[in-house]
């Protein structure tokens, strides 16, 4: 629920002792940012590219799924950046996750993107973070399937329309091909593909940054966090940090079985959907994922 009125007193927050973590909408970043918040005793920031609900980002003319070349020159993307690290930018929205008290006592807070993967070589380049951020990718096939179940995605227009912002040539370069998609399915895989692209084709992948995938850590949550851990040198037990507990965006609580969970999408769409899903892959160079559950590694 939205609050009327939002009022907390200045931050403390030191950039370096941030948990950035970036993933897809309807990703698993929720559920991930939880145990992290709980491994690491910080609060956490919620998705500040919100456009909607992060006015200072609009101000400046940021787009649903901003780019931001590595060496750009844009002063107020920095600035907000700069802002938003410091403590310096807060509402309702960004503090619905935590109490009150633990941002106020924090110096740190893990800040959850699902909006922001093609802005993380950008980041790390430009910013000094002690913890490698942490970077989830989950089958494009099963992250469209869940934005169509969310509702959310609803609104997304069937034909491609090119974003008026920064830095749109990640868009423009394939605007011809991006046209000719008839489908939300087909638009939200080509979105997925320009999005992970950035990173997965980016040569310092999984080294200045921690990449993981979403099927593994559901299948095997014990062994991909302990990855995690071990590249931050942090000692934890995750008998304490109750990875079984849903997020608290999840469209079930019940528990579902990992199987089950990370190839549901196989029964949402029709073999034609799939093979049309998957052209758009072909496409993009996209070898990673497939009609295959798991990612080739």
């Amino acid at each position: 629920m939205r609050l009327k009125t939002f009022w907390m007193p200045r931050l403390q927050f030191e950039t370096s002792k941030h948990v950035l973590l970036f993933s897809d909408p309807r990703g698993g970043s929720t559920w991930l940012a939880e145990v992290l918040c709980r491994a690491t005793q910080k609060p956490m920031i919620f998705e500040p590219l919100h456009l909607k609900n992060v006015s200072k980002v609009k101000e400046i003319g940021f787009g649903w799924r901003q780019y931001i070349p590595e060496d750009a020159n844009w002063p107020e993307a920095k600035n907000y950046f700069q802002n938003l690290f410091s403590g310096k930018i807060m509402n309702w929205w960004l503090a619905q996750m935590s109490p009150r008290n633990a941002l106020v006592n924090s110096d740190s807070a893990v800040i959850k993107f699902c909006r922001g993967s093609m802005l993380l070589p950008y980041l790390v380049k430009n910013f000094k973070f002690d913890l490698l951020p942490v970077y989830m990718v989950r089958h494009p096939f099963g992250v469209v399937a869940s934005q169509l179940k969310h509702g959310s995605w609803s609104h997304t227009d069937e034909k491609f329309s090119l974003p008026q912002t920064h830095y749109n040539e990640v868009f423009k370069i394939h605007q011809e091909y991006l046209e000719s998609l008839t489908s939300k399915a087909e638009l939200l895989t080509a979105y997925w593909c320009i999005t992970n692209s950035v990173v997965l084709k980016h040569p310092e992948n999984n080294r200045k940054w921690i990449t993981i995938y979403y099927e593994h850590l559901v299948t095997s949550p014990e062994k991909v966090l302990e990855e995690i851990f071990q590249r931050w040198n942090i000692e934890t037990d995750l008998k304490n940090l109750d990875i079984e507990k849903r997020s608290k965006t999840a469209l079930s609580e019940s528990k579902i079985e990992p199987e089950i969970q990370i190839s549901s999408w196989r029964n949402f769409f029709s073999e034609l959907e799939i093979d049309k899903m998957q052209a758009v892959l072909k496409y993009f160079e996209i070898f990673k994922y497939s009609r295959d559950i798991y990612p080739k590694l």
